[in-house]
């Protein structure tokens, strides 16, 4: 055997140890890690399955971390408030509405954190797939509700820490229920939420068909977009349409960081942004940790400017003084890409971008 096929086997070995060993060392490290309690309380009222899809990236976090509540790692099938998927189209509602008025005082004493993942709901015409109804017609759950909005009084209560995510102000909650939220943490929904898509092309996009046609209803039959681009939509059904290309100079939001995200929460200080957000404005009382910022064309920004739609809005926003509250205005839980194994080998995310490609604008990958 000559020197090159030896130095070939040599370092075949080498790496394939390095792939044995660098993972046993990985996983070891994160055993012995020591466990940090956390005790949170998770509202999901729209995961399909029971793999939790909604949660998953929350999770993967709270075990990567070793967060723990009342000394287990969280469980993606039942540790949650919400609907709970089961088998053979069966399912279980675990609702904060039902609770008395003790209950509820009790989960705030024994819990440091409440995070509302999602409140979209669940609908008849996706859980029971033969089931032909308009989506907004079938409810089956979904929604903020009262005895949500009493947990979030009593934690208030306690200077303990609330997490609302996206949609959680939107419909199916309640005006009622959004409002004192919103005076409670002083921010408001501007009743417009938006989507970016990689293909605005009918044959080939991410829209549902109600969409399009809401479109094409109130502009002559016309869906005259091809490319990727940003879909607005208000609570009125007025919709704004602006396409890489014509209307759009970029095509995705960007999320942009000032220096104090940066600082404090290590984001990074620009990234482009694949999915639902909704628009969102809030006065000093909060700060802006992070903006969505669309880049439009001057066409676009014109029609921007015609429909009232600000180029630049918060991403996140949080209370400056205790009791901390935080609103995510993106969907950035929802990622279908994490996979809870990883999450048990410590300094992961040290290598993190060698699993996606960071300029692949449509990947949710990098929300982690």
């Amino acid at each position: 055997m000559d020197l090159h096929k030896i130095f070939q086997h040599k370092v075949l070995l080498i790496l394939v140890l390095f792939l044995l060993i660098v993972p046993l060392f990985m996983w070891c490290f994160w055993l012995i890690s020591p466990h940090k309690n956390l005790n949170m309380v998770t509202v999901d009222k729209t995961s399909m399955t029971q793999e939790g899809l909604e949660r998953k990236s929350l999770y993967w976090i709270l075990h990567y971390k070793k967060y723990t509540n009342f000394g287990n790692l969280p469980s993606l099938k039942d540790g949650h408030y919400g609907f709970l998927p089961r088998d053979c189209d069966n399912y279980a509602i675990r609702d904060l509405g039902n609770l008395d008025e003790q209950e509820i005082e009790n989960l705030a004493d024994v819990n440091n954190l409440m995070f509302v993942l999602d409140t979209y709901g669940v609908y008849k015409s996706n859980w029971f797939k033969d089931f032909n109804l308009p989506a907004r017609d079938n409810l089956i759950y979904g929604g903020l509700n009262q005895g949500d909005l009493d947990l979030i009084d009593a934690m208030h209560r306690r200077n303990k820490t609330v997490i609302l995510e996206f949609n959680s102000i939107v419909p199916p909650t309640s005006s009622n229920i959004r409002r004192k939220i919103e005076n409670k943490y002083n921010f408001e929904w501007t009743g417009w939420q938006g989507r970016f898509v990689t293909s605005l092309d009918t044959n080939d996009t991410q829209l549902s068909p109600h969409l399009i046609e809401l479109y094409k209803k109130r502009h002559t039959g016309s869906w005259p977009f091809h490319n990727s681009g940003i879909v607005l939509i208000n609570k009125n059904n007025d919709m704004v349409v602006l396409e890489t290309g014509r209307t759009l100079a970029r095509p995705s939001p960007i999320i942009e960081t000032g220096k104090y995200g940066r600082k404090v929460y290590d984001l990074p200080k620009k990234i482009h942004y694949p999915f639902w957000f909704n628009i969102v404005k809030s006065d000093t009382s909060n700060r802006t940790v992070a903006n969505f910022k669309i880049y439009p064309t001057h066409t676009g920004r014109c029609l921007l400017v015609k429909y009232g739609i600000p180029r630049s809005f918060p991403a996140i926003i949080q209370n400056t003084r205790p009791p901390y509250f935080y609103y995510m205005a993106g969907d950035f839980s929802d990622n279908p890409a994490k996979n809870m194994v990883t999450s048990h080998f410590k300094g992961i995310t040290l290598f993190r971008k060698s699993f996606y490609g960071e300029d692949n604008i449509s990947s949710r990958k990098s929300f982690l």
